[in-house]
């Protein structure tokens, strides 16, 4: 048994999954780039402020004082 289908529903079917698929690809891409800047977040950070100190030593007797 063979279906057929109208030029026009085939046309307005490719249509459809033409702008699905920019939507999802679109949604997709925000995802990805919002997941890479949490991931990264930290680095960037570093990065924004270089002139802020990375990490501090500080005494074991400083570290006791501060609780």
């Amino acid at each position: 048994m063979k279906i057929s289908i109208s030029p026009n529903a085939n046309k307005n079917a490719l249509k459809s999954h033409a702008w699905v698929g920019l939507a999802v690809s679109v949604l997709m891409y925000w995802v990805c780039f919002s997941g890479a800047l949490s991931v990264f977040s930290q680095e960037l950070l570093r990065w924004e402020q270089p002139h802020v100190a990375d990490n501090l030593d500080y005494s074991p007797a400083t570290i006791q004082a501060a609780y």
